[in-house]
């Protein structure tokens, strides 16, 4: 159960980043209005949203690594608890 938790938990920092990358990395060219005024709010708008995802997934796979380090921390060495 602890497993398929864990896994769950990379499987969506691994989204968050594709993602995020996927969104800073896309090109607007679309031509929905006569203007480019759209086309650039639009372009502005998914590399804000890329960025934000990409720093989200970052931090949660961070924080992913401080609870292993930490988990290793607070595991007792069976071979010193028994003296």
């Amino acid at each position: 159960m602890l497993i398929r938790s864990i896994a769950h938990l990379l499987d969506v920092g691994f989204y968050l980043l594709s993602f995020g990358y996927l969104a800073l990395s896309i090109r607007v060219n679309w031509q929905l209005w006569p203007s480019d005024t759209l086309t650039l709010v639009l372009g502005f708008e998914l590399a804000q949203i890329g960025g934000f995802l990409l720093l989200l997934g970052f931090v949660h796979l961070f924080n992913l690594l401080l609870l292993a380090i930490f988990r290793r921390r607070t595991v007792v060495n069976p071979t010193l608890a028994g003296s």
